[in-house]
């Protein structure tokens, strides 16, 4: 089922009342300096909006001009060629989740301390003995410390965009969507240093044989191109969040971190990792929630460039809908080992197939079918191949 659309309160400033002829003394409401997008303005719209200086040319930007200093090369601080996306009013986005500096970093204090207790229960139960050693060795230690720098890669993917967003409230949620990504790298390599700490002469945390096999394997060589693609060679911001967020991670994160990590470690007795993907899936569905509002709630349905903003969005997602197919069946390989055939072969668990077919038609339900965006289902799951 698809996101809930929302009425988008248009224009910067507010639609205020004629003042009354009272005394401002006797007023008993409020009068806002922007739109709230609910009932009254959040404490999160308070923060943010008109946080910073924006370019002039946006409406409701405090920059006078351009900036004396610029780019190497020559490049504005701000341009309006930064993104081939157009909005009359790129402050009428908002993050649903409401997050801004202070929120995400008590949000995660929680998540570490929650965290931490549930590592100490964990190994004072000793249950990392019942961990399957290929298991162990071979997915936990290399493949899903591999997939550590997918994340980080996709966290510098980010970078850039972080500098160039239009708006203040953008920037905020592309920042923590970026520290997100950061903080599954890390605890990637936490829950690995806690299997070292744990068997001390049988577990390698190290994290250079992780990264070799990030660029080196067949499994993950789509994924890395793909990624690297989109740090090094896509200028366009909008361009990077809708490669990442509306196609790459609804589909190949969600494959690697859910449809094999999370229902296939129980079967070797790894319940570990079940510590640690939870908060990964609640950035993720923060990360889906926000990005909706952006892509389909603000440029999508924007009364004068929604038409072509969709038309730019078809060329991104023929763009770059295949490379995350290639990646994700180049990653469906790790069902063709012999260790996992042998334990998927007797185990309660629905085959891959079907579980990958209902992943691609929830992302098109979800992400693709509001924007009244075109694509092949049943092409989709060919390239996919499972």
């Amino acid at each position: 089922m698809a996101l809930k659309k929302v009425e988008i309160k248009r224009g910067i400033f507010p639609d205020l009342k004629p003042q009354p002829a009272q005394e401002l003394s006797s007023q008993r409401e409020f009068n806002f300096f922007a739109k709230p997008r609910w009932k009254k303005l959040t404490e999160y719209e308070k923060l943010l909006v008109y946080a910073q200086p924006n370019p002039d040319w946006i409406p409701g930007g405090l920059d006078w001009g351009d900036w004396p200093q610029r780019f190497p090369g020559g490049r504005d601080v701000w341009g309006n060629y930064f993104t081939e996306l157009r909005c009359q009013d790129w402050y009428a986005f908002r993050d649903p989740a409401k997050r801004w500096q202070f929120v995400y970093v008590s949000e995660k204090g929680d998540e570490w301390r929650v965290l931490r207790r549930r590592m100490a229960a964990y190994a004072e139960l000793e249950l990392w003995r019942s961990i399957n050693p290929w298991w162990r060795n071979e997915i936990i230690s290399t493949i899903w410390g591999a997939f550590l720098h997918h994340e980080y890669g996709v966290f510098n993917t980010l970078s850039s965009v972080t500098r160039d967003a239009l708006s203040d409230v953008i920037r905020a949620a592309v920042s923590t969507a970026a520290f997100d990504k950061l903080d599954n790298a890390q605890m990637i390599q936490m829950e690995k240093l806690l299997l070292a700490k744990l068997m001390p002469e049988g577990f390698n945390p190290d994290i250079e044989h992780a990264k070799q096999f990030w660029l080196t394997s067949t499994l993950y060589a789509p994924a890395l191109n793909l990624v690297e693609e989109v740090w090094s060679e896509v200028p366009d911001h909008c361009e990077i969040l809708f490669a990442m967020f509306m196609i790459h991670d609804p589909l190949y994160g969600v494959f690697v971190r859910n449809e094999f990590m999370e229902r296939t470690c129980g079967i070797f007795g790894d319940t570990l990792t079940h510590l640690f993907l939870p908060d990964m899936d609640r950035a993720f569905r923060v990360a889906r929630d926000w990005n909706f509002d952006l892509f389909h709630n603000i440029l999508g349905s924007d009364p004068e460039f929604g038409t072509y903003n969709r038309k730019m969005m078809q060329v991104w997602l023929d763009r770059w809908l295949s490379k995350t197919c290639e990646a994700m069946r180049a990653f469906a390989g790790i069902y063709d080992l012999r260790e996992t055939k042998i334990a998927l072969e007797n185990a309660p668990l629905e085959k891959i197939a079907p579980r990958v077919q209902r992943l691609i038609e929830r992302w098109h339900e979800t992400y693709i079918r509001p924007l009244g965006l075109k694509t092949d289902i049943d092409l989709l799951k060919s390239l996919v191949g499972v």
